[in-house]
């Protein structure tokens, strides 16, 4: 008991980072669109903080624009065919075909699969801003979040999470 609690002390910076990020995130996103629910904002934060922990900042910030401008698209697509079971099964599809074709990692398809099926099943709030600009914001505000996190709070991130898997 004693040996978990000063791992869970020695972890301090990551709990730091993966609270205060995606709630920032939220917040800006909130203040910047009014009629926004700001949901892929702390994703993306929490995205940032994990996928890229441990990596430079250049290929964070490729992880970040990735993963925004595939919102985007995401949401432009499912503006044009609606959604459904069948535009579920399609833009699952594509997001694996996507992420297979430009040879992303199992964790990286993981999430390309995750925020296409969101992507089908959030349906926007009536009278929000348009949804496409303000999900592909959120994720440019929570990735930007999440590294402002990682520059800010600095440690060796791959070294505590693996800690917190290790039992």
């Amino acid at each position: 008991m004693k040996e978990r609690l000063i791992d869970v002390a020695k972890s301090w910076r990551v709990i730091l980072r993966l609270s205060l990020a995606p709630a920032i995130a939220w917040w800006i996103s909130l203040i910047i669109f009014e009629d926004n629910q700001g949901f892929f904002a702390p994703i993306a934060a929490i995205l940032t903080l994990t996928v890229g922990a441990g990596e430079r900042v250049s290929i964070v910030f490729e992880i970040l624009l990735g993963a925004a401008l595939g919102i985007l698209v995401g949401e432009l697509f499912v503006h044009v065919i609606g959604r459904g079971a069948w535009q579920l099964v399609l833009i699952v599809a594509l997001a694996v075909a996507s992420a297979r074709f430009v040879r992303l990692p199992g964790l990286a398809l993981t999430q390309a699969v995750i925020s296409g099926a969101l992507l089908v099943v959030i349906v926007p709030v009536a009278g929000m801003t348009d949804p496409a600009l303000t999900r592909f914001a959120d994720a440019l505000i929570g990735g930007l979040v999440g590294l402002a996190a990682i520059i800010l709070i600095p440690s060796n991130p791959i070294r505590e999470l693996d800690r917190g898997i290790e039992t």
